[in-house]
C-alpha cells in the first residue's frame, strides 16, 4: 500500500523533500477522494495553510475530466481530479551542508503535518 509518507531526494540539480501519497492503489485514491468530498474544510485548511504555502506546492498528475461518480461542480473539482497527493518542498543545495541536518529536515515534514494527518484519516490510518 502506498501510505502516506515522508521522501528526500537528492541529485545534482535536484534536492527536495516531499509528502503526501504518490500514485495511491485506485482504492486509496478514492478513499482519499471520498474524503475530500465529506471533510472538504479540513482539506482545505491541510494544503492552504501559511507553513504549507510558504514551503511545499502541490505536484503530481491529475485527471483532465473528474472521475466517475463525482460532482463536476464541487468547489473543490480540481484536488478531487488529483492522481498523486504529493507536497514537494525544492531545496537549494547548501540545504544539505547546513548544520543539524536531520533536526532541519523533520522540521520541514512538520510543516505538511496537516496534509499528512487528512491522508491518514482518509485511509484510515494512524497519524
Amino acid at each position: 500500500m502506498h501510505a502516506p509518507g515522508f521522501y528526500l531526494h537528492i541529485e545534482p540539480e535536484q534536492i527536495f523533500v516531499g509528502v503526501g501519497c504518490w500514485h495511491p492503489a485506485p482504492d486509496a485514491l478514492k478513499a482519499i477522494r471520498d474524503h475530500i468530498v465529506a471533510k472538504p474544510g479540513p482539506y482545505e485548511d491541510a494544503i492552504v495553510h501559511q507553513p504549507m504555502l510558504d514551503n511545499y506546492e502541490l505536484v503530481g498528475e491529475s485527471l483532465t475530466r473528474p472521475p466517475k461518480g463525482f460532482d463536476k461542480e464541487h468547489p473543490l473539482i480540481e484536488e478531487i481530479k488529483r492522481k498523486d497527493f504529493i507536497a514537494v518542498a525544492n531545496l537549494d543545495e547548501s540545504f544539505l551542508f547546513e548544520p543539524k541536518l536531520p533536526e532541519r529536515i523533520a522540521k520541514l515534514y512538520g510543516k505538511a503535518q496537516p496534509l499528512q494527518r487528512f491522508l491518514c484519516e482518509a485511509l484510515e490510518l494512524r497519524f
